[in-house]
């Protein structure tokens, strides 16, 4: 197993770019883009069924982005699943 180095404080953890996805012919999110760095705290607020809920869970794994791409630690990933980080 690799051996992990701390982060830096402020330095990008996890961001996604652009991230479109959709539930057949609803379009849950378009274009969003957040990035979340080291030691920041994050509130994500919006109204019911603007998608707060499906950006949080793409970089889990939970969804898969239809377009747009994720970065943990500045490296692009693709999540399969919410085991995929363990393995």
């Amino acid at each position: 197993m690799q051996e992990r180095r701390p982060a830096s404080i402020g330095a990008t953890a996890i961001e996604a770019r652009r991230v479109r996805k959709g539930f057949g012919h609803v379009e849950a999110l378009r274009h969003a883009t957040v990035a979340v760095r080291h030691g920041e705290i994050v509130a994500l607020l919006g109204d019911n069924g603007a998608g707060e809920s499906t950006l949080v869970r793409i970089p889990q794994g939970i969804h898969r982005p239809d377009a747009g791409e994720v970065l943990i630690e500045n490296q692009s990933v693709v999540l399969r699943s919410t085991r995929h980080e363990l393995r």
